[in-house]
């Protein structure tokens, strides 16, 4: 099922209907669809070649038969070099079509020259008989070699699209019979990846996919994490502690230094690097100065990742064991507590969606001392553009009876706030049911 997409789809339909050649740049981590999104846009004219991992004359050779298809008999010569090859598909001529090449980065791998050799190429796109798109999964190699300000290609492109995970509300589409509770339980699990949904769809319950994907030695996704960190980092050993601490709930510098024993300055690189990838991110309370560091704190942004390195990698060996069954059970237990976690992340992203009018765009956590010295914590806060309305939200993943209690609480809070500036104060508490909005509301936003 190919999910949303339409304004990719139509960025990318308007930029190979011009008449000059183009130089599209598409990327992303794996399994968010970029290559189904390639087949959406690729006429009949078109040519994919999807690199592989080898040597560089072995490329050459496997790129030459897919040239084959466009120019038959184009792999019968021998192509000594990129150049040579990018060429004599140049010297073809003919209508001008379209040529992916999807996992560049294996390409430029074993070719640092390649990219200058594109570079050179574009710079004359009278004379080019193709649109040429170039796809990456691993960031990093698509940062050095075409996004960066020292990549030889850079600013060479006229589209750039970085594909991320789907928004929650799509899940609808993909699981029609689930109920919107169910799907927010379901997202908090796999995010919105829509490999991951699909291979989900297979199985009659959340519980029973887990356990087949997850939680079996054989398990499909089991060493999900591994591979799609390897696409950017040289070692798994501090991506995978820095994560895994995290998802268990340690999320400040101070407190992950000391779980690890090491000083925080050693490791504040893989951190940085974690939350470029958009695996982590950094948080800091509403009304915090940007630069400020004092109440940073960290948390896994991808569902996936956290439910893996909070579940799956610390209970490796029973599931190597074969005891997975034993191991959902107790996730089973612990699950609500965890959903609730990416409920208020949810219903921070639907509040800022226009959840509760289009002026508040920008809702946060607030986290920290009262005027009057008090520590608390409020959920959802944002301020209308205007400044003249405070928005204080409180988030519940549970079945509520009442809220005035709630909704006073945030009303009494709201003077003692050291950002209050005598707004008129709006509040609002989400809940799986019998708030002023739950999970019906934020799918519907959320999309």
């Amino acid at each position: 099922m190919f999910h949303n997409r339409t304004s990719e789809v139509s960025q990318l339909n308007t930029a190979l209907s011009r008449t000059t050649a183009q130089f599209v740049v598409l990327y992303g981590r794996r399994r968010c669809g970029k290559s189904t999104l390639i087949r959406q846009v690729l006429d009949d004219e078109g040519c994919y070649h999807l690199a592989v991992q080898g040597e560089e004359a072995l490329q050459r050779q496997l790129f030459s038969k897919t040239i084959d298809l466009r120019f038959p008999g184009f792999s019968l010569a021998e192509y000594r070099n990129w150049s040579d090859f990018f060429q004599a598909i140049v010297q073809r001529g003919g209508k001008r079509f379209t040529l992916v090449i999807d996992e560049f980065p294996y390409l430029a791998k074993t070719s640092p020259s390649l990219a200058s050799i594109l570079q050179h190429l574009l710079e004359d796109r009278a004379k080019l008989n193709f649109h040429l798109i170039l796809c990456g999964s691993s960031q990093q190699m698509m940062e050095d070699a075409v996004l960066s300000a020292t990549a030889p290609l850079y600013g060479r492109a006229d589209e750039i699209l970085k594909i991320i995970p789907l928004a929650a509300g799509y899940l609808q589409d993909h699981l029609p019979d689930s109920s919107p509770n169910d799907l927010i339980r379901e997202f908090a699990v796999w995010g919105g990846v829509p490999r991951y949904w699909e291979l989900r769809s297979r199985s009659s319950s959340l519980s029973g996919a887990v356990q087949e994907l997850l939680l079996r030695p054989t398990g499909l996704l089991k060493e999900e994490p591994r591979r799609l960190l390897l696409d950017d980092v040289r070692s798994l050993i501090h991506p995978f502690s820095l994560l895994t601490l995290i998802a268990g709930g340690c999320n400040r510098l101070s407190e992950i230094g000391g779980r690890l024993q090491k000083p925080a300055a050693e490791l504040s690189r893989p951190l940085r690097r974690l939350i470029d990838l958009g695996y982590v991110v950094k948080e800091q309370p509403y009304g915090a100065p940007p630069r400020s560091g004092k109440q940073t704190y960290y948390r896994v942004a991808d569902p996936f990742m956290r439910f893996y390195h909070r579940f799956i990698l610390p209970d490796f060996s029973r599931i190597e064991m074969g005891r997975g069954t034993e191991v959902w059970e107790e996730i089973e237990g612990q699950l609500d507590l965890f959903v609730s976690q990416s409920w208020e992340v949810l219903c921070g992203k639907a509040i800022s969606s226009g959840m509760a009018g289009k002026d508040f765009t920008d809702c946060k956590r607030w986290w920290g001392k009262t005027k009057t010295g008090q520590r608390a914590e409020i959920d959802l806060v944002a301020r209308s553009a205007d400044g003249k309305r405070l928005l204080l939200g409180e988030c519940k993943w549970s079945d509520l009876k009442q809220t005035k209690k709630l909704h006073q609480r945030l009303r009494d809070l709201a003077p003692t706030l050291p950002f209050y500036q005598g707004e008129e104060v709006l509040t609002v508490v989400a809940a799986r049911s019998g708030g002023d909005f739950g999970p019906v509301e934020v799918l519907g936003v959320l999309r």
